[in-house]
């Protein structure tokens, strides 16, 4: 029971980090696309940057910066976040059904 807890808050903590990574991540994209193109707004570009699945800005960057990795990386995080609170979840109900 106290590894499963473990586990999952080792799981919550890792999916709030890769949260945080996700956020840092759309930083660097919009600071990319703001060195190529400075007539656009910083702000402006990362509050419609939102969730950088179907995103104009996310469009733009691969128009201007083709060869970036950026992308790439947002993508795998933006599936491993969500991937880690489900996990932990998991592990979070396994912890209280044997506990009993």
């Amino acid at each position: 029971m106290v590894l499963y807890g473990v586990l999952a808050m080792l799981c919550l903590v890792a999916g709030f980090g890769l949260a945080w990574y996700e956020h840092d991540l759309r930083w660097q994209i919009v600071n990319a696309l703001h060195r190529v193109r400075p007539d656009l707004e910083p702000f402006a570009l990362f509050a419609r940057a939102g969730s950088l699945r179907r995103s104009e800005v996310l469009r733009l960057y691969r128009a201007h910066c083709a060869d970036g990795d950026l992308v790439k990386r947002s993508q795998i995080v933006l599936l491993a976040a969500p991937a880690c609170f489900l996990f932990g979840a998991a592990l979070l109900v396994l912890a209280f059904t044997r506990s009993q």
